[in-house]
């Protein structure tokens, strides 16, 4: 009894009965939890003083957006996306399967090349030899007449070219295998704003952007009259290039192809370009037939969106017209539509279901299919809707 008393004792008496039993240190032990509380209101406030220090200094801000921060986005592209390459591996991917055209008498008795007689470039599609290139270029020149260059200055000749009916865009068959190659950006992937690279085998990598990935801007009046089998929609950079430039790939960080570079668009200044869903498709028809066979619809209109006066408030899909200035009807003799009883001023709304839209003209759609391939248009007049099933004709390269 009397080391009970004495132990009691030993506490302040205006303390909690229960600590003057137990003593202050075993209270404390017990309540372990109120030790945690305090450890984190005290860790708390250390951190966020120090936290509030380091952001607002000068180096927090360097290492987060200076020049080689983490968070800059001219620098980080590669940290975000997944997929993306370096400089240095892109320039040496896309070098690689790029290619310039000269013509065969510009090579002197040493074999040697100027420069400055380059008429354009191309870029390997598969390593057997087959390439992209400018439709526009390999017009005024004889296909013999001509000679391919990659970067190691070796010449090799062109065996074999499939021009495309519906677009600036052909298909060359180069006499080399083991050729570096570029694979395709889906169509998703190729947006206004995205920066893009052009590989120049004499001058470097070019970074631009896409300024327009729908581009298509009627200068004059006749403009504003299309036809099925163009592809009329492209795609612009922002900057001007020179015209040698047709033919050089328009590619991502990823070393995907975006596009093909084509000449200056005379109302921009800019560059366009095809973009890469039409080489991929003409490509695939290549390989398969030999030649580049595309869709036939025998259609003139004039986008429902673009129509000078037009009141609807429907703005999708196309308005069949007679073009006055080729005199074209607004459906051919020999289009499978032709007897279906089509009238001007139709709206063709939609194939198969996928909305026709500054998105996806109805060029850009009739890619995704093959000639004799059978679809459903819908149409309406007067406010009635209608849907008919044809069967697609074709149009082929040369």
């Amino acid at each position: 009894m009397l080391n009970k008393k004495t132990e009691e004792k030993k506490v302040a008496p205006h303390l909690p009965k229960e600590v003057r039993l137990k003593g202050q240190d075993a209270i404390v032990k017990e309540n372990w939890f109120l030790q945690l509380f305090i450890l984190a209101v005290v860790f708390g406030f250390v951190s966020g003083l120090v936290g509030g220090m380091v952001v607002n200094s000068r180096f927090f801000d360097n290492w987060l957006w200076g020049q080689d921060g983490l968070g800059n986005p001219a620098t980080t592209s590669s940290r975000i996306e997944s997929g993306n390459l370096s400089y240095e591996n892109l320039k040496r991917e896309s070098f690689s399967a790029v290619f310039d055209f000269y013509p065969a008498a510009a090579l002197n008795k040493d074999g040697f090349l100027d420069p400055s007689l380059k008429v354009g470039s191309g870029f390997f599609l598969t390593s057997n030899g087959y390439a992209a290139a400018s439709k526009i270029i390999l017009e005024k020149f004889n296909r013999k007449d001509l000679v391919v260059v990659d970067q190691d200055k070796k010449i090799y000749t062109l065996e074999k070219v499939a021009a495309d009916p519906v677009s600036d865009l052909a298909i060359v068959k180069v006499n080399r295998e083991g050729a570096s190659t570029l694979s395709f950006a889906g169509e998703d992937d190729v947006y206004s704003d995205l920066d893009v690279w052009l590989p120049f085998l004499n001058s470097g990598l070019y970074q631009t952007k896409v300024l327009d990935a729908d581009y298509w801007i009627p200068r004059i009046h006749a403009d504003y009259y299309l036809n099925s089998e163009k592809i009329y929609r492209l795609g612009l950079l922002k900057n001007s290039l020179d015209k040698k430039s047709s033919g050089i790939p328009v590619v991502n960080l990823r070393g995907q192809t975006v596009g093909m570079l084509l000449g200056i668009d005379a109302s921009s200044n800019f560059n366009s370009f095809v973009k890469s869903a039409v080489i991929s498709s003409a490509l695939k028809q290549v390989l398969e037939n030999g030649i580049i066979r595309r869709n036939y619809l025998g259609l003139q209109y004039q986008e429902a969106g673009e129509v000078t006066g037009n009141k609807k408030t429907n703005r999708n899909g196309v308005i069949l017209v007679n073009n006055p200035f080729t005199g074209a009807g607004f459906v051919d003799k020999k289009s499978p539509l032709f007897t279906v009883g089509l009238k001007a001023g139709d709206n063709v709304l939609n194939i198969n279901d996928e909305v026709i839209s500054s998105v996806r003209s109805l060029p850009e759609i009739l890619l995704d299919y093959s000639p004799g391939s059978k679809v459903k248009i819908k149409y309406s007049r007067d406010g009635i809707e209608k849907i008919e099933e044809v069967i697609l004709g074709q149009i082929s390269s040369k």
